[in-house]
């Protein structure tokens, strides 16, 4: 049977290819960058910070 667009012709499991070592290293970091990334999002998000951040003169920040 031929395989088809929709399935690959074998699994493909990447993090299993790397050492233990690595998993470690990269969980700990996922870790470490997860608050983050969800604060910068949450900040982004807020609508006055949206509407001020291409403005480039301090006078038009506040309106």
């Amino acid at each position: 049977m031929l395989p088809t667009l929709s399935e690959p012709p074998h699994p493909y499991h990447p993090h299993l290819e790397q050492p233990e070592h690595y998993q470690r290293f990269n969980r700990g970091h996922a870790r470490l960058r997860a608050p983050g990334e969800r604060a910068f999002v949450r900040l982004t998000s807020w609508r006055l910070l949206r509407r001020t951040r291409w403005r480039r003169h301090p006078a038009h920040s506040t309106h």
